[in-house]
């Protein structure tokens, strides 16, 4: 039997209390929405700039299980560093998830938007999404003419936003 020592399990409890005060600041967002539109408790429905937001936060909240139970199974079976990394690099591509799908409709959309909308059903939806977040730049000059051709049915350049 293993034992577990607190110095093998800093980084993801870092990265676990940083995730929750993430959660809790989109939950903030979510309740400054609500009062910016006019949405009574408990309804989630009524403006679309209001949803935006709370499904961004819903989406967060939704894969936070999966996420906090990779970043702890890798750490307490590999190592915690390189998991803790992996973890941070996540908070911060759902920062810019929460950011970019909570823009108001009609505004210009993200790379990270946009791919994601294009490929809502692929099931390598979020390895591309994190991919995307990580290295735009090398996704794109990897996937151009695939991307040029999703892009031309949704009228987006990805260079350059909607049109």
């Amino acid at each position: 039997m293993t034992i577990i020592h607190l110095e093998d399990i800093v980084y993801p409890g870092i990265v676990t209390t940083a995730a929750g005060i993430q959660l809790s600041i989109f939950a903030g967002k979510v309740y400054n929405a609500r009062t910016k539109y006019k949405i009574e408790f408990p309804a989630v429905t009524g403006n679309t700039n209001f949803e935006r937001v709370f499904r961004a936060q819903q989406n967060t909240l939704e894969w936070f299980p999966v996420f906090a139970t990779a970043l702890w199974g890798s750490s307490l079976f590999f190592h915690q560093v390189p998991s803790a990394l992996c973890g941070v690099v996540y908070l911060y591509s759902r920062h810019k998830y929460f950011k970019d799908y909570s823009v108001q409709c009609g505004s210009k959309s993200s790379r990270i938007h946009a791919w994601r909308q294009m490929h809502a059903n692929n099931a390598c939806d979020e390895y591309c999404w994190l991919c995307d977040s990580i290295a735009q730049e090398a996704c794109w000059h990897r996937f151009g003419s695939h991307l040029s051709q999703c892009c031309q049915q949704v009228h987006w350049h990805p260079l350059v936003g909607s049109h």
